[in-house]
């Protein structure tokens, strides 16, 4: 109610005063803390105990993208977090995989992009946007996808 009554009174404030800019300068902190607070309430960040054993294992970060990844370590020595540069030494992987007849994982990242006009039905790129889909979903985005985003699988994975 009470910022209601804020967003009322801004309003009426006349454009170019100085209430008005301090009213903005408030609705957008107002929004800001909106914000955090949404984000804080469904992400918790776990502070690491000093006594834990860090030496547990090594844990890497993945950056998915739809077009390219990237992946992230945090070094022990420093502490700080260090990416993990492709074969050719860039940052970013392509998002690019090729399978074989197995179904294993035959390419990945730029090799997987590089034959992907060769080998479009064993290839998948840009595959983000079909996480989470059900079997009978992927009909649908197939339209949407171009000839080398095309992977063919039946209802017993073949």
């Amino acid at each position: 109610m009470l910022r209601r009554a804020f967003i009322l009174r801004m309003n009426y404030a006349q454009p170019g005063t100085m209430e008005s800019k301090l009213s903005q300068q408030r609705l957008e902190q107002m929004r800001q803390q909106e914000r955090l607070h949404r984000t804080s309430s469904r992400f918790t960040v776990a502070k690491m105990d000093e006594r834990q054993d860090t030496t547990q294992g090594t844990f890497i970060g993945i950056d998915l993208g739809t077009t390219n990844s990237c992946m992230t370590y945090i070094d022990p020595e420093s502490g700080m977090p260090k990416v993990i540069p492709s074969p050719s030494g860039s940052w970013v992987y392509p998002t690019a995989i090729t399978f074989d007849k197995q179904h294993t994982v035959r390419l990945c990242g730029e090799d997987a992009r590089a034959v992907a006009r060769t080998s479009s039905t064993a290839t998948l790129c840009s595959g983000k946007r079909l996480i989470g889909r059900r079997y009978g979903e992927l009909g649908r985005v197939s339209g949407q996808l171009g000839k080398t985003n095309t992977l063919h699988v039946n209802e017993r994975g073949e």
